[in-house]
């Protein structure tokens, strides 16, 4: 009796000792395959996070692509008027019918435009170099109040002497 009873505790904890190990072996598969959705996961957010980040990259070469190519179309203007300014003085220079207060009136009209039209210029060229600051992380905003009308007049003011060529 007492044997059986041995072999009876001995077939329970054999038992036993299998379901824990089929339970064991069930958790493990599990957290496996826990762990390796996780890292898929992690996979698919990386990628995703790359493919924004290269998104964003592409966006802002594309931006600044655009912003250079207006700074430089507004700079070749600017130097355009200042051509025309200077074409329009040496005209009057050589016009035996302007007396020389006109001559004199009309050089410091066209040197303030020319001013103004450096002045642009230098502007439009330090907006790349801020471009470039963003870029770098270097770039500090600043909130300047600025004279709407007063704008308006001098970006006008630069244009008028090709007007005038123009005969516009």
């Amino acid at each position: 009796q007492c044997v059986d009873e041995r072999y009876r505790l001995r077939d329970e904890i054999t038992a036993r000792i299998s379901s824990l190990a089929e339970s064991q072996d069930l958790t493990t598969k599990t957290i496996q395959e826990s762990i390796e959705a996780d890292v898929s996961i992690m996979r698919d957010a990386w990628a995703e996070h790359k493919r924004l980040e290269d998104a964003e990259k592409s966006s802002f070469e594309k931006a600044q692509a655009l912003v250079s190519a207006q700074v430089f179309h507004e700079v070749r203007n600017a130097l355009s008027s200042v051509i025309a300014m200077s074409e329009l003085t040496s005209q009057l220079r050589d016009d035996p019918t302007v007396t020389p207060s006109d001559l004199v009136s009309s050089v410091n009209k066209m040197l303030d435009q020319n001013e103004e039209v450096v002045d642009y210029s230098l502007t439009m060229l330090n907006n790349i170099l801020d471009i470039n600051k963003i870029r770098t992380g270097e770039f500090q905003i600043s909130k300047d109040v600025f004279d709407l009308t007063d704008l308006m007049q001098r970006a006008t003011k630069m244009q008028m002497a090709k007007a005038e060529m123009k005969g516009v």
